[in-house]
């Protein structure tokens, strides 16, 4: 008699659980799929029955598959003292943290490994476009998110964002990823006075939204051309004077607070604040672009796009996509209720856009 799992399980469940050696998965989806090449006998000898020739088939585990893709696909990158400094150098959210901490940081490299903390965000990824319409991760931008996640996963853990390993591998879909100390000492760029960009040229890279009373963290944008530069696109937005405006999931939850009556499901714009995902300066554009991969296929890609604001530059659609990336590894971050985006991220370069309904 079979003993059979009584949990159904899901893939991110699956790909999550830690199964000591001897054992078995609680999960019946992984069960099942463990089964399928063992040799299963009749109760009763059926006689003389025709003889049947079957040809294994090789299926490719449903749960695996994406994270077998995922380091397939994956850059040489590792984590070095030479990465901590470069990075150190090149963003200016970690510059600005100051020598102690770089030394610091490079002194302690085994707590800078990316692997768990990749694979967890890639885990989220097929689920995250699904409920963005997007039906397949089978596309170039997705590949260089892939491939380039451990190095986006190090630089997270650069800026102390992340859960320890061991707590991130216990966090569902529905979890937010976001350390405690993080979450204490997030840094606010706009939306309060003495805001760290307020007396500062515009810097780049990608943001948050914080309803710091509230739900917490609720979105993520990018910022190719200057964070406080989107804040008060975000803020003329909040006051909700066209279609796209009206119908957009975040300026409804947090209206300008003289939109509307002010009332918001959750409040009003006033109420949340921008705060910093990753910055670095306008001149260290070229520097960010160069700690990426950037195989064939995604520059022959970018090469034959006509892209908004970049014209037929390659190394501003670089930037782009690198703006993009940060955004969409924060947008992972986020658990699943507490997210208020509806885009999938790269909208330039996927062809997903809902104007202001993000």
């Amino acid at each position: 008699m079979l003993e059979l799992p009584s949990t159904k399980g899901t893939v991110e469940k699956i790909i999550q659980e830690n199964i000591s050696e001897n054992s078995a998965s609680k999960y019946y989806l992984k069960w099942a799929f463990d089964r399928k090449d063992h040799v299963v006998k009749a109760g009763t000898d059926p006689g003389n029955a025709n003889q049947v020739t079957i040809v294994p088939v090789t299926i490719p585990s449903p749960v695996r598959v994406f994270a077998d893709a995922m380091s397939t696909s994956q850059s040489s990158f590792e984590v070095t003292s030479a990465f901590v400094r470069t990075a150190c150098a090149n963003f200016a959210s970690l510059e600005d943290r100051g020598e102690e901490f770089i030394e610091e940081c490079a002194n302690n490299l085994p707590g800078l490994n990316a692997d768990t903390f990749a694979k967890v965000l890639m885990s989220r990824l097929p689920r995250n476009l699904r409920e963005r319409g997007i039906e397949s991760i089978d596309h170039v931008v997705w590949d260089f998110v892939v491939q380039n996640s451990r190095l986006g996963a190090a630089i997270l853990k650069l800026h102390n964002v992340g859960l320890e390993d061991t707590a991130l591998k216990k966090r569902t879909a529905q979890d937010s990823l976001f350390s405690n100390h993080f979450l204490k000492n997030t840094e606010c760029l706009s939306g309060r006075p003495n805001a760290v960009l307020d007396d500062i040229e515009d810097q780049l890279g990608a943001y948050m939204y914080e309803d710091e009373e509230g739900l917490g963290i609720i979105r993520a944008g990018s910022a190719a051309v200057g964070i406080r530069g989107r804040h008060k696109e975000h803020a003329s937005a909040s006051r909700q004077n066209s279609d796209d405006e009206l119908w957009s999931r975040f300026y409804s939850c947090y209206p300008d607070s003289e939109a509307n009556q002010g009332k918001g499901i959750y409040g009003n714009f006033q109420q949340v604040r921008q705060i910093t995902g990753v910055r670095f300066k306008k001149q260290m554009k070229a520097q960010v672009i160069n700690m990426f991969e950037w195989d064939g296929r995604i520059v022959e890609f970018l090469d034959a796009r006509k892209t908004p604001g970049a014209g037929d530059s390659l190394e501003e659609k670089k930037h782009r996509m690198v703006c993009y990336f940060f955004e969409k590894l924060f947008d992972l971050m986020m658990g699943i209720h507490q997210n208020l985006s509806s885009n999938p991220g790269f909208e330039c370069f996927v062809g997903k856009w809902g104007g202001g309904r993000t």
